[in-house]
């Protein structure tokens, strides 16, 4: 204790040593002074909303462990991550928000601490306006909310009453002209609800409303339609499958193409009817009012995430939620290939990061601690400390530890300063979060034969340094001429095919090849990414490889073993054997001299007693003695001869290798 602790006659403030009743383990006051990763902090029920203006994903308020008053907002098309954009309205109840898809948009909760009940958003000057207390919809907590753009005006239903906490059936619309609500009293309308999603229809010009639980926390798998001309509800009874009943889902809209989103929430299970949370990803066509269920695996089961539509990368952005834990988590569904990506978190750091704690530290009842400390820290359950740093200018304590051989999951790390025995340590919790796949350096090259085929396992193209096991995503591969490995050629035609649950592919190659010859290099580009467990986010990266491929030169097929005929004493006669044979390239025809014929006498070095057999040399140069070989043989059968003959010629690529030995038949006669 310091020695004013120790004189009676100078009391002890609040934050002292004695008046804490605290050990020598708490001897010091040390704060920390900066979180992992600058995004937002975890919560449930945030408002995330796209706001057509600035063309970025706004997020503002939600609840965890008490309300938020800020605001973020992220570019997918611009620095890809969540900016601080300062502050924003009190988390109001379980508020509720909707979009006018142009500059506004109206956030309405319910409050017991007297904090505004309903704001407006501007979205040309990306500010938050608060509206004066008036008369308000009795449902305003975990009610739904749309913009009805025929009639030009928010549309509410259902919602938890703030004095009995029932929940009601009543249909509310606000005009944001005069900022007035107005009680529909709508006939026909479904049990009183909360949290249900509700979407607008511009082709129906009606509300549709589905889900939601009623004051027996019973879930509705229900779809009802609103009709804002004639203030009635209709119950839908909609065509193929639709989701078991749920509440509290995460939704958005594409206006353009009229269709709206639904993830997650408390639902039904198909199997005992028990109530689980759900990661199920819905869509609904709100043209045709058909519901299709999409793939939705790697991602946590949770509710009261907040969820939008980004047009200018076709992604919905899902932020936050909770189920047993509250999540902090940044999700983008790709539309095209129908799966989930982690984006960021706050408390997530892969295996190559570096844990960085951070905090000041001072001595309770006196200015400054001492000049010397003693910095460690640790990964709670781990028997090592590493040493930290003290900055005793600041009174700053750091420590940095590597997360490299931990599994993915959520840990906690802590640092302790001590001097003389007396010392003080602080915790922060963190995620480790999935490495991405590591490429191969150098990238290997692959080779497929013409007409063939080609396996390559996703382990081939990257490693991963959790272990997880990698596979190949994305509904396409891309395929280009390369001239990198060589020369190029025509374009590629190739096909793929996923296997092994994708852990492999196959390359077809589907290219004709007559008169076709020679290698090609191509580039092929794709994706790949490791395995994905709920609570393992997965991660991805592209990937582009050289394919040689390789042509492969086609045996000469004989198409007529022909019959010559000569007349007895004939002079030497030419025959053109081109037209009986063919190879796949279309390859002109040479007869190959310097092999033997069958016909060729090697011990006399002669043609036998009945036809002598010559070549025909093409001169290339005019002048010159030397030239080419033809397809052309000539036959001078001697004096007096008839009868039959059979030859065996060899024939070749004309100025290329011997490729087949071809037989013709040569008859005389008188």
């Amino acid at each position: 204790a310091s020695s004013r602790e120790n004189n009676p006659d100078q009391p002890s403030d609040g934050d002292s040593y004695l008046s804490e009743n605290l050990d020598a383990n708490q001897f010091y006051l040390i704060d920390l002074e900066e979180t992992l990763l600058d995004a937002p902090a975890g919560r449930f029920s945030p408002v995330l909303f796209y706001d057509h203006q600035t063309n970025k994903t706004v997020l503002s308020a939600g609840w965890s462990g008490g309300n938020f008053s800020d605001m973020w907002t992220l570019d997918l098309n611009g620095t890809t991550n969540w900016e601080n954009a300062g502050d924003g309205p009190n988390s109001i109840g379980t508020n509720t928000f909707a979009s006018d898809g142009d500059a506004s948009g109206l956030m309405v909760g319910q409050s017991e601490t007297g904090e505004p009940t309903m704001w407006s958003w501007n979205g040309y000057s990306t500010t938050w306006t608060s509206y004066s207390e008036g008369v308000r919809p009795s449902g305003m907590s975990s009610q739904a909310m749309v913009w009805d753009s025929g009639s030009q005006r928010y549309i509410s239903y259902g919602g938890q009453e703030a004095d009995t906490g029932n929940y009601t059936n009543e249909t509310w619309a606000f005009n944001p002209g005069n900022a007035v609500w107005q009680n529909l009293s709508a006939s026909n309308s479904p049990r009183g609800i909360s949290n249900p999603a509700m979407f607008f229809s511009e082709g129906w010009n009606r509300t549709i409303l589905f889900g939601g639980f009623d004051n027996g926390k019973n879930l509705s798998n229900e779809t009802w339609m609103f009709n804002g001309e004639l203030n009635t509800w209709s119950k839908l009874s909609l065509p193929g499958d639709f989701p078991t009943g749920r509440a509290g889902m995460a939704t958005a809209i594409d206006r353009e193409n009229q269709v709206a989103y639904m993830f997650g929430g408390i639902a039904k299970n198909p199997f005992d009817s028990g109530i689980d949370y759900s990661n199920e990803l819905w869509k609904l066509d709100l043209a045709q009012l058909t519901w299709t269920k999409m793939p939705s695996w790697g991602i946590d089961a949770m509710w009261f995430s907040g969820m939008d539509f980004d047009k200018t990368s076709d992604k919905l952005v899902l932020f936050g939620g909770m189920n047993d834990d509250v999540f902090d988590q940044t999700w983008l569904y790709d539309l095209t290939e129908e799966v989930w990506e982690l984006h960021a978190s706050s408390s997530a750091i892969t295996s190559t990061d570096v844990i960085h704690i951070s905090a000041s530290v001072s001595e309770r009842d006196l200015d400054s601690p001492p000049s010397t400390l003693e910095i460690n820290c640790r990964v709670v359950g781990q028997s090592s400390w590493t040493g930290g740093d003290w900055n005793a200018i600041n009174d700053t304590a750091t420590c940095d530890l590597s997360p490299f051989s931990l599994d993915p999951g959520f840990h906690t790390a802590e640092m302790k300063v001590s001097n003389d025995g007396q010392q003080a340590s602080v915790k922060i919790t963190f995620e480790r979060a999935n490495a991405p796949p590591q490429l191969e350096n150098p990238m290997p090259y692959f080779v497929i034969d013409e007409e063939g085929e080609l396996i390559i396992n996703a382990s081939e193209i990257a490693s991963d340094i959790d272990g997880h096991e990698l596979r190949f995503i994305g509904n396409e591969f891309t395929f280009a001429v390369s001239n990198e490995g060589g020369p190029g050629g025509p374009e590629p035609e190739l096909d793929y095919i996923l296997q092994d649950d994708r852990r492999s592919v196959k390359l077809v190659d589907l290219a004709d090849w007559t008169e076709r010859r020679g290698d090609t290099w191509y580039t092929v580009c794709g994706e790949i990414r490791d395995e994905s467990t709920p609570g393992n986010p997965p991660s991805r990266v592209p990937f582009c490889f050289q394919l040689w491929h390789q042509s492969i030169d086609d045996p000469f097929v004989v198409l007529e073993h022909p019959t010559f005929t000569m007349t007895e004493d004939q002079n030497s006669t030419i025959f053109d054997l081109a037209s009986y044979v063919t190879d796949e390239e279309l390859d002109a025809v040479a007869i190959h001299w310097t092999t033997q014929l069958d016909y060729y006498d090697m011990d006399s070095g002669s043609y036998g007693e009945n036809i002598g057999v010559s070549r025909i040399r093409e001169v290339i140069i005019p002048g010159e003695s030397w030239g080419s070989y033809n397809s052309n043989v000539s036959v001078e059968p001697n004096e007096h001869w008839h009868g039959q003959e059979e030859i065996s010629f060899c024939v070749t690529r004309r100025n290329f290798f011997l490729l087949n030995k071809k037989k013709f038949l040569l008859v005389s006669q008188e």
